[in-house]
């Protein structure tokens, strides 16, 4: 959810900023002000279809290239903030730098986090800044959003096709009772009509009854569903077929933590404030989850404690067993394997629900022609051409 805060400044003047985050309490204090100085705080309702009208978030493949050329210039000697205005003449158009006022930013990440980047590539900024290793920073922003490209790439093969299959069988089975049955009513009700009904044109008849007469019901349990998504989640993702998708969530989740904490962890970033860092960036159920984990270590757990939880794939369960007991050199190339599997484990997942929907996309294909031939044509071409 995305909340607007109104601001007292220190001239008495008013501001207005925008939050993402799962309540009203988070979201004032990851406003970074304090709450007496909060005059009000609102769930901006339209806040999303706003940022969908504005395109305000340049796509990935725009911020790799921003972030590299950046990390260049950063590393040639330029000063950080004369380096990204000049970039940002050069591709302004491409990170919509005219829809959003730069001219009091003096840091790289309040730029990034302006222009709308991907919420790791900040954090790494910000810990570029802090450290004064923005260039080699930036640079790993850029080949941590290549590798998720890529691998989004692949993973996409195993589903596309599958999803396809099974958006055109439920808009088969939709389309053709709503499209055909009018014409097979005015058949019936035809008084020389002899057209004979059997089983499967009662179904159709049925479907488009349902269709026609009982839309308010299924609107109404649609809006149901929506409304208690969260709660029908948890009882359901353990359900065969279901639990897919659940492993698929959870094995995405662990990479985007690793493809943050890794750069973070290599820069030196102690775990307790790369956690910190990125609960700060994060909004919702993922905010809720840094926020417990970093409230476990900071009461004196170790990073395996606080990531044995279901909110976690397995891989990660177990490979963070004994990574408090590693030195420095032995962490990095655990860190990596971990990525590696996650990576191979997230192909796999996407590629059983691509055959899954692969499977219900034909079924439901094959359910919708043969309604329509043998609870309509077939009768059609067993009436005599004299009735009609």
């Amino acid at each position: 959810m995305i909340y607007e805060l109104s601001i007292l400044e220190a001239n008495g003047a008013v501001k207005k900023i925008s939050v993402t985050a799962s309540s009203q309490a988070e979201a004032i204090e990851k406003s970074g002000y304090s709450e007496d100085r909060v005059v009000s705080a609102r769930r901006d309702a339209f806040a999303r279809i706003k940022g969908l009208i504005n395109n305000r978030s340049p796509d990935l493949d725009t911020q790799a290239v921003f972030l590299q050329v950046l990390a260049g210039l950063l590393s040639s000697g330029r000063p950080a903030i004369e380096a990204v205005h000049s970039l940002m003449k050069s591709m302004g158009n491409k990170v919509n730098v005219n829809k959003v006022d730069l001219s009091d930013q003096l840091e790289v990440s309040k730029i990034l986090e302006a222009l709308k980047f991907d919420q790791s590539a900040i954090v790494l900024a910000q810990v570029g800044e802090e450290s004064g290793r923005l260039a080699d920073l930036l640079g790993m922003a850029a080949q941590n959003i290549m590798k998720r490209i890529s691998a989004g790439s692949e993973m996409r093969k195993g589903m596309a096709m599958g999803a396809v299959y099974f958006v055109v069988g439920i808009v088969m089975l939709t389309v053709f009772p709503l499209y055909i049955v009018p014409q097979m009513q005015r058949l019936i009700n035809h008084p020389k009509s002899n057209f004979t009904s059997n089983q499967v044109t009662e179904i159709l008849l049925s479907l488009y009854d349902i269709y026609t007469t009982m839309y308010p019901v299924l609107i109404i349990a649609l809006t149901v569903i929506f409304v208690f998504r969260n709660q029908l989640w948890l009882l359901i993702r353990t359900q065969p077929v279901i639990s897919l998708v659940y492993d698929f969530q959870r094995t995405s989740r662990g990479l985007t933590f690793l493809q943050a904490f890794r750069p973070l962890y290599e820069a030196g970033v102690v775990t307790e404030r790369a956690i910190q860092l990125l609960r700060d960036r994060a909004s919702g159920e993922m905010y809720n989850i840094y926020d417990g984990m970093y409230k476990g270590i900071i009461s004196g757990e170790d990073i395996s404690s606080v990531l044995d939880t279901d909110d976690w794939p397995l891989v990660i369960r177990q490979g963070f067993v004994g990574f408090a007991g590693l030195d420095h050199k032995q962490r990095v190339p655990v860190i990596d394997q971990l990525l590696e599997s996650l990576n191979l484990d997230r192909l796999a997942i996407s590629r059983s629900i691509g055959r899954v929907l692969n499977m219900l996309g034909l079924v439901t294909i094959l359910t919708g022609i043969y309604l329509v031939a043998q609870g309509f044509y077939i009768p059609i071409m067993s009436m005599s051409i004299g009735s009609l």
